[in-house]
């Protein structure tokens, strides 16, 4: 499932990295991105993969910038959660990307 889901994280972080595009998508669109909160959070939920990981990390943090005041605090959330993972690579990569984000 990671050949699949992986390369669409990765392509998701890029686009909201590089472009605006998204931004006028999702300005005031809660729902979407609570859904994509969630099936992002479910799809690395168990997953030991680093890269997974931290494309899912770049995506929540890039979603900090166009989202609500309410769907920032769910998105803090969700990334604080891995603050506390059990691998200390997952844990330096969520500080970073969240201070960075901030």
């Amino acid at each position: 499932m990671d050949r699949v889901t992986l390369p669409i994280v990765k392509t998701l972080s890029g686009l909201l990295v590089s472009t605006a595009v998204l931004d006028e998508v999702l300005e005031n669109n809660d729902q979407e991105i609570t859904e994509l909160i969630t099936r992002l959070r479910t799809e690395c939920q168990d997953s030991l993969n680093n890269n997974k990981i931290t494309s899912v990390l770049s995506v929540m943090c890039e979603l900090l910038r166009v989202s609500s005041p309410v769907m920032t605090k769910q998105i803090i959330t969700h990334v604080t959660l891995f603050l506390s993972h059990q691998y200390p690579k997952v844990r330096d990569i969520a500080a970073t990307t969240l201070l960075t984000a901030m």
